[in-house]
């Protein structure tokens, strides 16, 4: 469980519109703590923006969801290639509803370059 009790970060999470996939009660990384992907210090309830879990956070510099090829197994690298093969392929790894639209610049610079 998420361990937390905070009521107004409580309902804010009830609406998330964007993201969701990821199971935060123990999920595929149980492991992760909160901080390793929000970033309390700069969260403010009242401006979404800084609710918003950035793509980059979801493996970072040495993760495993964005990788520089796809054959290195990054989550996003396939859901990036599926998109590119199928317009009309749903982005669901990580999104519940933006995952129909074309694929966000953010999301194509968080592919590493090739070494």
């Amino acid at each position: 469980m998420m361990a937390i009790s905070d009521r107004v970060m409580l309902n804010a999470w009830r609406e998330r519109i964007s993201a969701g996939a990821y199971r935060h009660e123990g999920g595929a990384h149980p492991d992760l703590a909160c901080a390793d992907c929000h970033v309390p210090a700069r969260m403010n309830t009242v401006d979404e923006q800084t609710l918003k879990v950035p793509v980059t956070s979801c493996g970072g510099a040495e993760g495993c969801h964005a990788t520089a090829t796809l054959d290195e197994g990054g989550a996003l690298n396939y859901e990036i290639d599926q998109k590119k093969k199928n317009p009309n392929f749903v982005c669901n790894k990580c999104h519940l509803t933006f995952g129909k639209q074309g694929v966000p610049a953010s999301h194509v610079s968080a592919i590493p370059k090739p070494k």
